[in-house]
Order: C-alpha cells, then sequence, then structure tokens
C-alpha cells in the first residue's frame, strides 16, 4: 500500500521523475504455530470422599504386617494388614487337642452308656465336654481369623494409622 501511494503522489505532481524518499519502518513479526490440547483441564477444589470407613482388627495383637499406603486403590477382599498370630495359632492348637480328647471320650463313653454301664448323669457331663471343646476351637479359629484385615469393599486407602511393631531390644537385661 506504501508503494501504491507513492505512485499516486507522482503521478499527481506532474513531475517526469519520480522522488525516492524511502522510509525504513521496523516491523515485528511472530512465528505463529498451531497448538495440540491434550484434552486435560486443571480445577481447584477440595475432594471428599462420598463414603468413608474405619477399619480395625476385630482383637488385639501386634502389628505384623501392613500391605498398603496412603493414597492406593484397593480391592473388596484384598488383605490389608495382619497381627502376628503365634499366640493364637498356639490356641488353635491346644484347641484342637483337646477337641480330639473330648470325642475320644465321647466315642469310648457312649458304648457304655448305651450298654446301661455308664449313669446319665455322667455322660451327660461327657456330651457338655464335646461341645465346650468344639465352642472353644470356633472362638480360637476366629481368633485366628481376626488377625488378617481385609478390605470390605473396593476403595482407596485415605489413611493409615497403623506401622509393622519393629524388633525392639529390651530395656533392660536382668543383672547376673
Amino acid at each position: 500500500m506504501i508503494a501504491s501511494a507513492a505512485l499516486a503522489t507522482t503521478a499527481c505532481t506532474g513531475s517526469k521523475e519520480p522522488e525516492r524518499h524511502e522510509k525504513v519502518i521496523p516491523v515485528k513479526t511472530l512465528h505463529i504455530v498451531s497448538a495440540a490440547t491434550t484434552g486435560e483441564t486443571s480445577y481447584v477444589g477440595t475432594v471428599e470422599e462420598s463414603f468413608a470407613l474405619s477399619l480395625s482388627f476385630a482383637g488385639m495383637g501386634t502389628v505384623e504386617q501392613v500391605f498398603v499406603s496412603e493414597g492406593q486403590k484397593v480391592s473388596k477382599g484384598q488383605l490389608l494388614a495382619a497381627l502376628n498370630t503365634t499366640t493364637v495359632q498356639n490356641t488353635v492348637d491346644v484347641s484342637r487337642a483337646s477337641l480330639r480328647q473330648a470325642q475320644d471320650a465321647y466315642d469310648r463313653l457312649s458304648k457304655l452308656h448305651d450298654s446301661g454301664s455308664l449313669p446319665d448323669i455322667k455322660f451327660v457331663e461327657v456330651e457338655i465336654g464335646l461341645l465346650q471343646a468344639k465352642s472353644m476351637l470356633a472362638v480360637s479359629e476366629k481368633s485366628l481369623a481376626d488377625c488378617r484385615l481385609y478390605a470390605p469393599r473396593d476403595g482407596v486407602i485415605a489413611a493409615r494409622s497403623i506401622e509393622p511393631a519393629k524388633a525392639r531390644r529390651p530395656q533392660w537385661l536382668p543383672s547376673s
């Protein structure tokens, strides 16, 4: 446009030789590049759970292992943590032995009771002993199962407030 304006001005003056006054105009150029968007959008806000559960072991014990960390996704039935089972396992073993003993006594004494050689009151004691042994085994097996903490549903661990027990040195030693 500047060149055509200069020609138009020269043509109007009637002069045969055009004047050449070139004026330099500084120009800034930008290189335009197409930017592809990733489709990600950022938002500022607070995320709150729609449903929260507080989990704990059903019984007492020393935490031996923790298998999850905060922010980790978990599935229903996934093992989250475990208590030390040494004492509870011993209780299960004793309960099984007691049940075998009570079952043996019941089997032997039921033959005597059926033949009339054992009074009813004594046989009722044997039956009660067998029921107690079965109940003790069920309780101890439940206690053993309670040493493991499982996820009741799918979710995310929001907070973890337990840590496995570390091997500790005794605070005192008996004198020799």
